[in-house]
């Protein structure tokens, strides 16, 4: 099992990318993500939302999409 706490997180955009591309490659193998942005090319079988005491399944099309969202608005402010 590989696990990645905030692996991205420093990344800007476009290198993100790129390291999910690399991630892809790995079929078959099994691994976690700790993150608040996600690649948005990040390929998951499942995405699980920690928060107010619960965990919860959520599709992962609309979670990456939320997420991705959030984070170029934290972008847009820091940069703005």
């Amino acid at each position: 099992m590989l696990i990645f706490d905030e692996a991205t997180s420093s990344l800007d955009s476009n290198t993100a990318e790129h390291f999910a591309t690399t991630i892809n490659q790995l079929k078959g193998k099994v691994g976690m993500f700790i993150t608040h942005a996600m690649p948005k090319n990040l390929l998951v079988d499942e995405i699980v939302r920690i928060g107010q005491g619960s965990l919860s399944a959520v599709p992962a099309q609309a979670e990456t999409t939320q997420m991705n969202t959030k984070k170029r608005e934290a972008e847009a402010g820091a940069h703005g």
